[in-house]
């Protein structure tokens, strides 16, 4: 196939504001939103497929643990059915951040009165 055809099947999402090309054989049921299982992973995509957890990332400059803590974020409930497993992981994130910034002192406070009002 040319690049000339390989172009007609490629939705340029670039120019959208979002994401890489992908083909439109790819669309979802909702509107023209274009999901790929490694370029747009619906789990990752907002409601309109405006932008995807990448895109927040990057545009506020995050850091690994506060990108991975926007991304599980997002993602809950949308990747499994039960968000538990990627809240604990925004926690365990948001943990590793505070510690790194030197806030052990205050995250071991901030948890021993979390663990008082949950008994």
């Amino acid at each position: 196939m040319s690049d000339k055809q390989n172009e007609k099947e490629t939705v340029d999402v670039y120019e959208l504001g979002f994401g890489a090309g992908q083909p439109k054989s790819l669309t979802s049921e909702k509107a023209d939103v274009v999901y790929d299982a490694v370029h747009k992973p619906r789990h990752y995509q907002s409601k309109s497929g405006a932008f995807q957890a990448y895109d927040v990332i990057r545009e506020f400059e995050l850091n690994y643990c506060l990108g991975n803590v926007c991304k599980y974020l997002l993602r809950a409930n949308k990747k499994h059915e039960e968000s538990k497993e990627d809240l604990l992981k925004m926690i365990w994130y948001t943990s590793r951040e505070l510690k790194d910034q030197g806030y052990e002192k205050e995250l071991k406070e901030f948890f021993e009165k979390q663990l008082k009002e949950i008994k």
